[in-house]
């Protein structure tokens, strides 16, 4: 009995601190707390012990589902498109669209895949609450579209989508609220019907 107080308290206390995180409108708190709820009852709820060899199983696919939805939510876009974007794994979200989607000037594309990959990353609980500069300049470089010589200074007209902090080796990325709603267009744009 006295487990199952502990378990509702750490889940209420878990979804009140990611509504606080998700510095969302008054009007939404509720059904925002009510949600994150479900999904952490969910996730840490009592299981059927049907086949425990099938929860292994399907425990990632559940995570990556619950991910690509906080996702969803907090982008303001269906999950549906997010798919042709985002693979979404258990530890690791990785940007999946061709680079095709992109600018074919490096310093727009740069800006863009920026704020998809950190407006994913912190919606989906993959980054706290900031990503690193480190992390954004792979994702370039693994679509192609680094230009290192000009990494900062395309990254600091962002300023718009990112809030900024650290020095030169340990800069990170805050996506602000406008940002979160650019990176929701500009998946809509990318991955919505043409």
């Amino acid at each position: 009995m006295a487990s199952d107080r502990t378990e509702i308290v750490r889940v209420l206390r878990e979804a009140l601190g990611a509504v606080e995180d998700a510095d969302l409108p008054q009007d939404l708190r509720a059904a925002a707390f009510n949600k994150a709820v479900d999904l952490l009852h969910g996730r840490s709820g009592p299981q059927s012990s049907a086949d425990p060899s099938s929860r292994r199983h399907a425990a990632p696919e559940q995570e990556s589902d619950s991910r690509l939805s906080r996702i969803a939510s907090r982008l303001g876009v269906p999950q549906e498109l997010l798919e042709h974007v985002y693979d979404a794994g258990e530890k690791e979200l990785l940007v999946v669209m061709p680079r095709s989607k992109l600018p074919i000037q490096k310093g727009p594309a740069m800006r863009m895949l920026a704020l998809i990959s950190a407006a994913g990353r912190q919606a989906g609980g993959y980054d706290s609450e900031w990503t690193s500069a480190e992390r954004i300049r792979e994702e370039c470089r693994q679509f192609g579209v680094l230009d290192s010589a000009n990494f900062w200074a395309r990254l600091a007209e962002a300023d718009d989508v990112f809030v900024v902090r650290g020095g030169s080796k340990d800069r990170e990325f805050k996506v602000t609220r406008h940002g979160f709603e650019e990176a929701g267009k500009t998946i809509g744009r990318l991955a919505g019907p043409h």
